[in-house]
């Protein structure tokens, strides 16, 4: 497994993101553009793309995944919101192609006051557009539960799978969102199994420190490897009063977890 972080996590974003990766340990960065407001991100366009591939090469930082963000635009009945959004997230899976990211995070947000059904067939309806994009680059859309809107169980997870019905969609597994939204993250990192993906870690509400908070994390490692995971550890973790300092305690934390430290 190699360990990588969200730009957040180590309070760089763009093209300061890779450097002070670079400079803080990590392996990798996971970079985000927002459905609703794409414009002026490092990923919206081929100059971006150009900027992190140039970076990647002279770190040795890959950009280990991607996220689109705000992609409950789909799901607003809005034709024009539903149409940005899947022009965001095909863009974005010509970028993962380009910079070598396999895996791209879809944030499962939804109107607030839309009922779960009505979300869920928007959600397959959406992803029957971009599924084709994602097969043919070869890239994992990955939904995950970003804990703001309808909480994604394990059941849920599978019939959503289940219902877009193709070879590149995954999970991609948070254990402090599961937490949050009352869930087992062990257990449920076993139930879904192959299923995943690509997986968050950080302590649920907001506590910077990974092992300082109310996971479990020998379980949650047990369950890693129960399920033969070995992709990215990606750090989606608060960061306190100093997000370097933070972020390298972490990676320290996932390091003398893995035995790698």
């Amino acid at each position: 497994m190699k360990i990588g972080t969200r730009t957040g996590s180590i309070g760089a974003e763009g093209e300061d993101a890779l450097p002070v990766a670079a400079a803080l340990g990590f392996a990798g960065v996971e970079f985000s553009i927002s459905a609703r407001d794409p414009a002026g991100n490092v990923l919206a366009d081929q100059a971006g793309w150009d900027v992190l591939k140039r970076q990647s090469a002279e770190t040795g930082v890959a950009v280990c995944s991607l996220c689109v963000g705000n992609l409950g635009v789909m799901l607003t009945g809005e034709s024009d919101a539903r149409r940005q959004g899947i022009q965001v997230a095909t863009n974005t899976i010509a970028a993962a192609a380009e910079l070598g990211a396999q895996v791209i995070l879809c944030a499962m947000d939804a109107p607030p006051e839309q009922p779960y059904e009505e979300s869920f067939a928007r959600w397959v309806d959406g992803f029957g557009e971009i599924m084709p994009v994602a097969e043919r680059a070869g890239v994992t859309m990955a939904p995950e539960s970003v804990g703001r809107t309808h909480p994604q169980s394990v059941e849920r997870f599978r019939r959503l799978v289940a219902a877009i019905d193709s070879p590149q969609i995954g999970v991609y597994f948070d254990v402090g969102n599961a937490h949050t939204q009352g869930f087992d993250a062990a257990a449920d990192l076993r139930a879904l199994g192959g299923m995943v993906s690509q997986i968050h870690t950080k302590e649920p509400d907001r506590i910077p420190l990974m092992g300082t908070g109310p996971l479990d994390w020998d379980a949650i490692f047990a369950a890693i490897e129960a399920i033969g995971y070995d992709g990215w550890l990606v750090l989606e973790t608060a960061t306190g009063d100093d997000a370097r300092a933070s972020a390298v305690y972490n990676r320290e934390f996932l390091e003398r977890r893995l035995g790698i430290a």
